[in-house]
């Protein structure tokens, strides 16, 4: 394994992918820090512009995928997870291309395992990629290259980003950590958590995403805690930005939060899983509020399922979706009316039992009982032989 070489900044995103001005949504957030006006008024209803034709391994579907980039030219980089590969999305593209991986599970050079994040380095022209399930990370030439190489090996990989010195700072999930790896380095430098799992202010629980400002400042979403939170180099212990107040649909809460984004004010946007959406945190803020989604999880265009990555382009959105059986909204209508006509034809079958059901009841019961009226009388003119008899004995 080589040294780590100086890298550029990325962004990334997750599954189905709609546009919105200038914010890329899923299940990680992360690119430079942009001005972004307090003002700024955000489209509610997207365009998908990557995947969207359901579940699977097709050039034009996705399947889990987590992490995204996009580059100057508005291409998608998308970490399609259970396809085990990585695919290029052009602008107005209906179909991707592989850019790295695609040939199976496996942990050979030409091979990713559950890719969870990529991003972009200008420099050499590569992709650097959160190979997570064979816990490395990967440097794949971006054009035309057949095979990778670990830049990184043993680091359960769940999220990675990168200053605009080159630092590169990826999560450790296993060990609960961030680590800094600077050019020429090969081990790094922990600069968030790095005591265990936990709850106390040293520690990281379920570590996500991260993000990293112009000062070094890591921050990080912790999807165990359902909170943001900001390290600063050179201070002890982290410092909540973004939720921390427990689980729930409040303001205050957030529910598995994934991605997230900082611009230059310091207002942090995460992307609210369980909540399905995209919630904006100010400065010091003790609750944040919506700016996209919020109207539950599902499919259609002002609704988000699953949000785990967003990303942010200036002039460009594109929010990412992760829930494994995206379509399109016209597919989703279809498929609806088709269920109501099913359901239909499954209650007038269930009803017509029914009715059959009772009839049949009726017709039992109507035997019965005229089975026992004839018993009765048997019984009866049985009495009266027996009576009759005895009369004429006596």
């Amino acid at each position: 394994m080589e040294p780590y070489e100086k890298r550029k900044p990325y962004s990334s995103i997750s599954s189905r992918l709609k546009t919105r001005r200038g914010l890329i949504l899923g299940y990680a957030l992360g690119e430079r820090l942009i001005d972004i006006h307090l003002n700024a008024r955000w489209k509610q209803n997207g365009v998908t512009v990557a995947g969207g034709n359901g579940k699977g391994a097709g050039i034009n579907q996705l399947s889990m995928p987590s992490g995204l980039y996009v580059d100057d030219e508005q291409t998608i980089y998308v970490a399609d997870r259970e396809n085990h590969r990585i695919v290029e999305w052009k602008s107005g593209a209906t179909s991707g291309r592989v850019v790295a991986g695609g040939n199976g599970m496996g942990s050979n050079a030409n091979q990713l395992y559950q890719p969870f994040d990529v991003i972009v380095d200008k420099e050499s022209d590569s992709l650097i990629i959160c190979d997570q399930g064979n816990k490395r990370v990967v440097r794949w030439p971006r054009r035309n290259g057949i095979s990778g190489e670990t830049i990184i090996s043993n680091i359960f990989c769940r999220g990675l980003t990168m200053h605009d010195d080159g630092s590169l700072y990826v999560i450790d999930n296993e060990n609960s950590e961030v680590r800094r790896y600077r050019r020429g380095e090969s081990q790094g430098t922990v600069v968030a958590g790095g005591h265990g799992s936990g709850h106390d202010p040293n520690q990281l629980f379920g570590p996500q995403y991260i993000v990293v400002d112009k000062d070094h400042a890591v921050y990080v979403s912790e999807h165990g805690q359902s909170r943001v939170t900001k390290w600063v180099e050179g201070v002890e212990g982290r410092i909540i930005v973004a939720g921390g107040n427990g689980k729930g649909p409040q303001l205050m809460r957030m529910v598995y939060n994934e991605g997230i984004l900082v611009d230059q004010l310091g207002t942090v946007y995460v992307a609210d899983l369980g909540n399905g959406r995209i919630m904006r945190w100010t400065k010091g803020a003790t609750e944040g509020s919506i700016v996209v989604g919020g109207n539950g999880n599902g499919q259609a265009s002002n609704q988000l399922n699953m949000p785990y990555d967003k990303n942010l382009k200036k002039n460009y959105t594109t929010m990412a979706t992760n829930d494994g059986e995206q379509e399109t909204v016209q597919q989703l209508i279809e498929k609806l009316l088709d269920e109501e006509e099913k359901t239909q034809q499954v209650i007038k079958q269930l009803d017509d039992e029914i009715k059959n059901i009772k009839r049949e009841s009726e017709e039992i019961q109507l035997i019965e009982e005229t089975k026992h009226r004839d018993e009765i009388e048997k019984m009866k003119h049985e009495a009266h032989d027996m009576q009759q008899i005895e009369q004429a004995i006596h």
